[in-house]
């Protein structure tokens, strides 16, 4: 995925649409109101250049009204900006903005209170997107020749899992990943970039529709039939599954699980099915995790849900495959390529 510093500011000039409502707020129909737009940092997902829609809400702090709700910009291809209809124009009184995307319900935003309420990732991490917000404040006098500049930012945590197998001795095909026992929906603040009232755990996978991936020396990714389609999901604290004490994962604590086939190089049959390890971290928005799995000298234990349907029968949820528990590094950039921390687990 290719990331990059901090975009320039005067990426694009938005154009808002417009409200009708002269009885309480008195408009000055000069020219309407704009944004420059810019990303705290470039991710695949979501960037200035490939930002296509984004959805504002305008409220001025006195009027128990807002100015305009959930309006939606669209992209003038041929001019770069972002256009809606109608047009609103600048008030007398200065405006807060608070701009997401893409659209997701349960949005609450006036005065009184921003918020989205039980934010849900998709279950199938090729379906996740990336969740950006932006809040800034203008008034016509300042902005109206210049546009308010937004700068969004990345609100979900980017998940990338890589594996890899220097051991000649064994064959280990990759059929699918899965990103097991954590929370699956939130509720985020616009006040202060916030997650909390974290919902119940969920999995997440992705189940190759094409041919499995042998491993080798070299880490690659799992996560998707296309490059680096990495999950998104909820800023939280992981606490690792512990095989040892909670096979059957009771405590529903995290883990990572690869769907794999696992035989001699001569061909003989060691396993087939889930193979997982747990995982002990804190996730924070706006950063990229990624853990490669090294099977080199083990496999890790069998699922705690289980091998998996059709899969190897006489294994039980937390047994030792074979060898020393599957070792992984996990790196943390904050989506730009510069700064990273390896941090060795086993």
């Amino acid at each position: 995925m290719n990331k990059s510093n901090i975009l320039a500011a005067a990426a694009a000039i938005l154009t808002l649409a417009s409200c009708q409502n002269d009885e309480t707020l008195k408009i000055n129909n000069g020219e309407g109101i704009a944004f420059r737009t810019a990303m705290t940092t470039k991710a695949a997902e979501v960037t200035t250049e490939n930002l296509k829609a984004f959805w504002v809400t305008a409220y001025d702090g006195t009027d128990a009204n807002n100015y305009f709700t959930a309006q939606k910009y669209t992209k003038n291809e041929g001019n770069s900006h972002f256009e809606s209809d109608p047009v609103y124009y600048w008030p007398d009184d200065a405006l807060t903005f608070q701009a997401y995307a893409p659209e997701v319900g349960n949005v609450s935003i006036n005065k009184d209170e921003q918020k989205v309420t039980g934010f849900t990732p998709n279950t199938n991490i090729s379906q996740q997107v990336d969740f950006i917000t932006a809040t800034a404040t203008g008034n016509k006098t300042t902005n109206e020749g210049t546009g308010v500049a937004l700068t969004f930012g990345h609100r979900l945590s980017q998940i990338k899992v890589m594996a890899k197998n220097g051991n000649t001795g064994y064959k280990i095909s990759v059929r699918g990943v899965r990103i097991g026992s954590v929370s699956g929906s939130g509720d985020f603040s616009f006040a202060n970039n916030s997650w909390d009232n974290l919902g119940e755990k969920a999995k997440y996978e992705v189940l190759y529709k094409d041919a499995a991936r042998d491993l080798n020396d070299q880490p690659q990714s799992l996560m998707s039939d296309k490059a680096d389609d990495n999950a998104m999901l909820i800023p939280q604290q992981l606490t690792a599954w512990e095989p040892t004490t909670d096979r059957t994962n009771d405590s529903k604590n995290s883990y990572i699980s690869v769907l794999v086939t696992i035989t001699t190089a001569a061909g003989a049959h060691i396993y087939s099915g889930w193979a997982a390890v747990g995982i002990d971290e804190k996730w924070e928005a706006n950063k990229k995790y990624v853990y490669t799995l090294d099977f080199s000298n083990g496999a890790g234990n069998v699922d705690p849900e289980g091998p998996g349907e059709g899969e190897d029968g006489d294994k039980n949820p937390g047994d030792e495959i074979f060898g020393d528990p599957i070792f992984f590094t996990v790196t943390v950039t904050p989506w730009e390529p510069e700064t990273s921390e390896e941090v060795p687990l086993k």
